[in-house]
């Protein structure tokens, strides 16, 4: 069997390196058929063990895999042209690394079975985690996850709430590992059978821990938790950039009618959800009493607590919050004001009987978008930093927002708390990881609440590839997910992975403007992961560079043995 291929063969490489693209990128939405992640990522592994130009496999894996980013977050594009291509040249390094990676880690003695695993997800992990917060989307976790209502939960990403999505990765790279062993092997002797038996015990026991656990959590969770109702609206982005007042009046007819509509389902919500800056306006008690009390930040404020009044249920609402002024002079006029610091934020409204509907709690988002919402490494350069902004933005004013201080949960009752990562915030692990373990400070955590604007991306990819990394965040800390989003997919995502119920999709018109309401699962007192975090990801990152660095072992990879 070790006879597989002309493997310095420009094209023959070129072949197996684009199977593995092929491969992978159809592991993801769309069309997402996950089980292709098991052994995508054989081909090119067997092209990198075996090629005596890893110079050359280097460049084909570079040009296979930048196609195959442009392919997959072509999302991107409407927001910023630029930035889109300037981010897949630079993520296309990562593949061809992590192969050539399993190649060094196979001339230290390993087998493809360990070899490929530990060098793809600790790659996996610094892309995740470096260059202005890291860009962890489409991992190999996140393809064996399910991103529609009519996709069961997936049985191997159960064990994120104990390994965590890096965890995950490593059983799925296993596969494709212990596919080149076999491939390669001159013989199957006793050291390889050994390796080819611990993977099988390894995702068995995945398998069966993720059937036992998905068990634990009914789809229906009785009436332990509270009910949360979640809003969707249907504005484009174009209008959200630039409302009139028109629009403005529009945009706020809208959330009251769905809010009122909110009120009505059942379960009684506890708490009604309003998407990401649901109003473009700042509502945070410094920016009402700057501007004055008839300005549109004071009479919206007012406005949103009498609706939590009138329906009797406490709001969260996305909007803005802008603090700490300064005079900026302006030509032929008097001096206007301007926030030094202006954040993206979820306020919660109370109930009260009084009609004030005064605001309980604020929660400043911490993960800012690289680009989206602020223009990373370039503060000392006001040039450079407007350059950027021109070329590499859809905006063409500085848009940029600060970062919240601290992870604040909202409690929205004496003995419950949501967590509100906002945006992409709950695609990054480490962020949400931060907001569950705030909300023990004030009151126990009842789940999170995704507040999002997909209004960017209507018709891509790009919500069922947000939906997926949900998915992995519910599962992890074992909580349910409430999702409000501009556009869809707004509603809710189970402890087990399950999806749904969805806004509109029973009609059908899954970003059209609707509400849903559903009673949260209990939510686990305290995951493993939860304990632990990135801890484990980061213990293998350096057991990882220590085997590939050191001097043992050392042992020659050709093309007929993985172990040389």
């Amino acid at each position: 069997m070790h006879d597989v291929a002309p493997l310095d063969k420009w094209l023959g490489q070129a072949a197996l390196v684009g199977a593995s693209a092929v491969l992978l990128a159809s592991a993801f939405p769309h069309p997402g058929w996950g089980l292709l992640a098991h052994v995508a990522l054989a081909p090119a592994t067997v092209v990198a063990l075996g090629t005596r130009r890893p110079g050359r496999f280097f460049l084909i894996g570079y040009l296979a895999f930048f196609a195959w980013w442009l392919s997959r977050i072509g999302w991107i594009a409407p927001v910023t042209v630029g930035g889109y291509v300037a981010l897949c040249a630079y993520l296309a390094v990562y593949a061809p690394a992590s192969f050539l990676l399993t190649r060094r880690l196979a001339a230290r003695g390993l087998p493809a079975a360990l070899a490929l695993p530990l060098a793809w997800v600790s790659l996996e992990q610094l892309r995740r985690t470096v260059l202005a917060g890291g860009f962890g989307w489409l991992s190999l976790a996140q393809s064996q996850a399910p991103f529609s209502p009519e996709a069961q939960p997936g049985l191997l990403v159960q064990s994120a709430d104990v390994i965590g999505e890096t965890g995950v990765s490593l059983l799925v790279a296993a596969t494709g590992g212990v596919i080149v062993d076999l491939v390669r092997a001159r013989r199957l002797d006793l050291p390889r059978l050994t390796v080819v038996g611990a993977w099988a015990a390894a995702t068995a026991a995945a398998l069966g821990y993720g059937a036992v656990r998905i068990q634990a959590y009914p789809p229906e969770p009785g009436a332990a938790g509270p009910a949360v109702a979640v809003v969707q609206t249907d504005v484009p982005q174009s209008v959200k950039n630039r409302p009139s007042e028109a629009d403005r009046e529009r945009m706020w007819r809208e959330l009251e009618r769905l809010t009122r509509r909110a009120a009505e389902l059942r379960p009684d919500p506890a708490v009604i959800v309003w998407p990401e800056t649901a109003l473009p306006v700042p509502l945070n008690r410094e920016a009402v009493r700057v501007w004055g009390r008839e300005s549109r930040a004071a009479r919206r404020r007012r406005a949103i607590g009498a609706l939590a009044s009138e329906v009797g249920t406490p709001l969260i609402v996305g909007a803005w919050a802008h603090t700490g002024w300064r005079a900026v002079e302006r030509e032929g006029g008097p001096p206007a004001l301007r926030p030094r610091r202006r954040f993206n934020s979820a306020y919660l409204f109370a109930a009260d009987e009084s009609g004030g509907g005064r605001v309980r709690g604020r929660y400043d988002k911490l993960h800012r978008v690289p680009f989206g919402e602020y223009i990373p490494w370039v503060g000392p350069w006001p040039r450079v930093k407007g350059w950027l902004i021109r070329h590499l933005t859809p905006y063409d004013f500085d848009y940029t927002l600060d970062a919240g201080a601290r992870a604040e949960a909202l409690r929205f009752a004496a003995d419950a708390a949501l967590a509100t990562p906002i945006c992409f915030e709950d695609t990054v692990p480490r962020v949400t990881r931060r907001l569950v373990r705030s909300s023990g400070r004030k009151a126990p955590l009842s789940g999170l609440v995704n507040l999002s604007n997909e209004g960017w991306f209507v018709g891509t990819a790009e919500k069922a590839q947000h939906l997926q990394q949900s998915v992995l965040r519910c599962i992890e800390h074992r909580v349910s997910m409430a999702r409000s989003v501009n556009t869809g997919s707004s509603g809710f995502v189970d402890p087990a992975g399950r999806i749904g119920p969805l806004v509109g999709a029973e009609e059908g018109a899954r970003g059209a403007a609707g509400v849903a309401a559903k009673r949260l699962h209990q939510p686990e007192s305290r995951t493993l992961y939860r304990r632990l975090g990135n801890g484990p990801a980061w213990t293998l990152v350096a057991v990882t560079a220590v085997l590939a660095g050191g001097p043992w072992g050392r042992r020659r990879v050709d093309s007929g043995s993985v172990v040389g």
